[in-house]
């Protein structure tokens, strides 16, 4: 069975949509060849929101007059017609957030006012979800929601600051230990975005140096000194928060790093890995023989990049750089060492590989 199948809500929305796309109705063997499901799930789903549950008063189903139903009895035909009745002041079912989830979602939603018709329907959900009083009363008592595991959703003043200078488009002047440089820096920036990595429940800052006009991501516990100035700038263009991050491997600041890795097509490894290439919209794989798939390339985050690769154990080898191939293999040993005669079992299939 197709993921589509499987996912019953996503089923019946295409089925309904089919119904409200054609008022003269449409039977299940219809509907099978507009939507591409089973005819029989079909059948099973809008019995199901007709008869079984409260989605009846949400979406207002009924069949063709030779073909009555009632409580007991469920439409086993594949021919029957069904109808969604028209009716312009149908409402969507109720939202079913936590409270948690309503209250972060308020508070969203209040921060960062999108204008247009998305500010309706801002308000619209927060109508809807009935969190809007504890956002606000969250936001004047300083205690804003925060994410699961306790991290907030904000990061303090100098987070703050950012924030504000983003948003108003301002320049900003930091000081800023650069781990790479080991040594405080300071620049003068064109705030572009505030990102949230939760490998290392830290915030970043991305910005364009005004010297070179090079994009760089601030940590920002590593900020020293965060200072806004009164001068605007012109948000680039040409900047893609998309197409800056899909390159990197997690938040890794250091230099692109050209590597070549062996994978080699075992356990699903090779799917794992074009799928990943493909989301960050990568080329540069190849394979080189029927049971090896290769990458030559630059990395950007090489540190983050190596533990991805550790995760296929045996089923993966560092060719180059030599330095992270001796870490790999010194990481390697570790963990022989750390788990003693178990590993030691796959010990000729490693030594095979590295």
């Amino acid at each position: 069975m197709s993921e589509s199948c499987s996912r019953p809500l996503r089923r019946l929305m295409d089925t309904l949509a089919a119904l409200e796309a054609h008022p003269a109705g449409l039977s299940a063997r219809q509907l099978a060849e507009i939507t591409g499901y089973p005819q029989g799930l079909i059948l099973q789903d809008l019995n199901d929101c007709l008869l079984d549950t409260d989605l009846a008063g949400y979406f207002p189903l009924y069949v063709g007059e030779d073909d009555p139903i009632n409580d007991s009895m469920q439409i086993q035909d594949p021919d029957v017609r069904w109808f969604l009745q028209p009716n312009t002041s149908m409402q969507q079912p109720a939202w079913q957030l936590a409270p948690e989830e309503a209250l972060a979602l308020a508070w969203m939603m209040q921060q960062y006012r999108p204008g247009g018709e998305l500010e309706q329907l801002g308000r619209t959900i927060l109508a809807g979800c009935g969190a809007g009083q504890q956002a606000a009363a969250a936001r004047e008592g300083d205690a804003m929601p925060v994410l699961r595991g306790g991290v907030q959703l904000q990061g303090g003043e100098i987070w703050e600051k950012a924030r504000r200078a983003l948003l108003e488009e301002k320049k900003i002047v930091v000081s800023y230990y650069a781990r790479n440089l080991q040594q405080v820096v300071e620049w003068l920036l064109w705030p572009l975005c505030l990102v949230f990595f939760t490998g290392n429940a830290a915030w970043y800052l991305i910005a364009r140096r005004e010297d070179t006009a090079e994009i760089v991501a601030c940590h920002l516990n590593r900020v020293r000194r965060l200072q806004v100035s009164e001068r605007s700038f012109v948000y680039p263009a040409d900047f893609s928060l998309e197409g800056y991050l899909r390159l990197r491997w997690g938040m890794d600041l250091s230099l692109p790093e050209t590597v070549r890795v062996h994978f080699y097509n075992e356990a699903g490894v090779w799917e794992k890995v074009r799928r990943e290439f493909a989301r960050r919209r990568m080329g540069g794989l190849r394979e080189v023989s029927d049971d090896v798939l290769e990458y030559y390339g630059p990395v950007h985050g090489v540190n983050n990049f190596a533990r991805w690769v550790l995760s296929f154990g045996s089923s993966a080898v560092v060719l180059e750089p030599q330095w992270l191939r001796e870490k790999m293999l010194q990481t390697a040993r570790y963990w022989l060492e750390m788990y003693g005669e178990a590993a030691d079992e796959g010990k000729n299939k490693q030594v095979k590989f590295w």
